[in-house]
């Protein structure tokens, strides 16, 4: 098994050094992300870097035991926290408060005075099974939480290229299995799972790094949230009357009628300037008569109206110069948007038609 220590300590050694870089680069490096979130990473992978650290000190000759295997999972624990400020703060801009990191570390504290007092098996196991209770909690709600996000962010941008949030799914899927083979590793101290959850958990902030560095966020507010619970209402009951509004047909006609939907960052804000109205409001009236998403709308026409044509007129023309004409920031959402209204790439639906 010695072969097998040796790569164990070379992994922690490893994602010791990389935590350590990462958090030396976002506390240093200026970027335009997210000034609030890039704060939060860096404190973020400085606490992994001094917790992986401290994992190093298993790896010694005579160190690797039960006792010292327990205190490990009590003080592993609390990186529980940063996973769950870290997924707070992406899906709910300005989450991270004194307040709010004070009410989350109760827990915590509780589970650590009670080892103290009580350094058995069983309170190890108690331990083990809230841990893993609160990884999944904090994962369900993570995920319902980027949901709200996603939703919030197509009902009122017409871009959404550097707020997109869609990249936490594949984060979703390696936490899950970083934290099954946290579990058994907790079990059972099998070498090969750690040497598994190290590997998953750089992966893990190697993907967070590469999507967040120029991320921007977005915030959500109150009456928005209820405007969406709203709209969500609407959706399940649809013979419901829809209401009626004082601008009623007036966005399509100025959104058509002025090609706006060209306009590559138009947001709801501008067109509810146009009308004289508040976002929400406006919001309200797409989801409940014209029944799409105001990012979903823009696209359609921009295909409908711009891209298709500009395909058959000038034939010669390139993707990038079709999704840029049509309004679009970048050729991959193009991509995504032409498949979703037309059922096929935009390459394989020249093929076919023209």
């Amino acid at each position: 098994m010695e072969p097998v220590n040796n790569i164990n300590s070379f992994i922690i050694g490893m994602a010791t050094a990389y935590y350590a870089i990462m958090s030396y680069l976002m506390f240093t490096t200026k970027n335009n992300g997210s000034t609030r979130l890039k704060k939060a990473l860096a404190w973020i992978f400085l606490y992994w870097t001094i917790s992986n650290a401290k994992d190093l000190i298993l790896t010694f000759p005579g160190m690797y035991s039960q006792k010292n295997l327990d205190m490990i999972i009590v003080i592993d624990g609390w990186s529980a926290i940063t996973c769950m400020a870290f997924l707070y703060e992406l899906t709910r801009p300005g989450w991270i408060t004194v307040k709010n990191i004070t009410k989350a570390c109760i827990p915590f504290f509780i589970y650590t005075i009670i080892y103290i007092c009580f350094p058995t098996h069983l309170t190890i196991c108690f331990i083990t099974a809230f841990l893993t209770l609160f990884g999944l909690y904090i994962t369900i709600i993570g995920y319902r939480n980027s949901i709200a996000y996603m939703k919030h962010i197509r009902s009122y941008y017409s871009n959404i290229d550097d707020i997109d949030i869609s990249w936490l799914r594949k984060v979703f899927l390696l936490a899950a299995a970083g934290l099954l083979c946290w579990l058994f590793t907790s079990i059972s101290g099998n070498i090969f799972t750690d040497i598994l959850y190290y590997i998953a958990s750089v992966a893990i902030w190697q993907i967070v790094i590469h999507h967040c560095r120029k991320l921007k966020q977005v915030s959500i507010s109150e009456t928005d949230k209820n405007s969406s619970l709203q709209a969500g209402a609407t959706k399940q009951a649809p013979a419901q009357e829809e209401r009626k509004y004082s601008f009623d047909g007036m966005p399509e006609k100025l959104v058509e009628g002025e090609e706006l939907y060209l306009q590559p960052d138009l947001t709801l804000d501008d067109l509810a300037k146009r009308l004289n109205t508040n976002r929400t409001y406006l919001s309200s009236y797409f989801s409940n008569v014209i029944r799409k998403t105001f990012y979903d709308y823009i696209n359609e026409l921009r295909i409908t109206q711009k891209s298709i044509p500009l395909m058959k007129s000038c034939p010669g023309n390139t993707l990038e110069q079709i999704a840029q004409a049509s309004g679009f920031n970048s050729l991959s959402t193009f991509r995504r948007a032409f498949k979703k209204i037309t059922g096929d790439t935009p390459s394989i639906y020249r093929e076919k038609n023209l």
